[in-house]
């Protein structure tokens, strides 16, 4: 069992011998609360020294669709690229080449070092939460991708206030349950009626095809809809 106590006015936690083992914390090592609805979990930062952080918070600056290596050549100077190719031997950094990416390729954050984009100024999940906010989801198409977005909404995604699903197409649906709630149950009501397509979806319940598809892809997940060819949906 761990103790609080009282340390320089604030409260501090001890933390067990085995546990300090098992995640190699030492004095001074820094971690971060993940916080869930009834409980908190410690994790420790992976380390790194202050001019690869600067140089991974640059990276994670550039949007992910656009860290070609042209851009990140242009945003890093010639100092910050030879930092760049430590990051990607510590695995901090890869080139993804997959998918809609391949023959030029972008640079990909790795989850475990993406704190160091974030813990400085505003969190660059301020710009994805924005973006959420504005359209209502996210279509991420690769896994890197996905992987980018949602480790910025990851207490969004634990809390559930965020839905994510893969779509047959491999693309990520990425939306708000509260879109899910509201549209989810008009798109329903429309099918009452009959099979109808996307784009006449769309058109009835007044919203953009992307944002019908992603809530549609979160019904299906759900067994609430079914896709009987591509494009044509109908209740379950």
């Amino acid at each position: 069992m761990a103790r609080v106590f009282k340390a320089n006015d604030r409260l501090a936690v001890e933390v067990p011998d085995f546990v300090a083992a098992a995640l190699n914390v030492k004095d001074g090592s820094e971690c971060v609360w993940d916080m869930e609805k009834d409980h908190a979990c410690l994790r420790v930062l992976k380390q790194l020294d202050a001019t690869e952080a600067a140089v991974l918070k640059k990276i994670g600056g550039v949007k992910f669709a656009e860290r070609d290596k042209e851009r990140v050549r242009h945003v890093l100077n010639e100092g910050e690229q030879r930092v760049l190719g430590s990051l990607m031997k510590k695995g901090a950094v890869s080139f993804y080449e997959e998918g809609k990416y391949k023959g030029h390729g972008v640079y990909s954050i790795s989850r475990d070092y993406y704190d160091y984009v974030t813990r400085e100024g505003e969190p660059a999940g301020n710009i994805v939460r924005s973006a959420l906010a504005t359209d209502k989801h996210i279509i991420a198409h690769s896994q890197p991708e996905a992987e980018d977005v949602i480790s910025q909404l990851e207490e969004e995604v634990r809390s559930g206030r965020v839905v994510v699903v893969r779509g047959f197409d491999k693309n990520y649906y990425i939306t708000t349950s509260d879109a899910v709630e509201n549209l989810g149950s008009k798109l329903i009501a429309q099918l009452e009626s009959g099979d109808h397509s996307l784009e006449k979806l769309a058109f009835l319940c007044g919203v953009e095809e992307s944002l019908a598809k992603t809530v549609l892809e979160v019904l299906k997940e759900s067994g609430d809809i079914l896709e009987k060819k591509r494009g044509l949906y109908s209740l379950a």
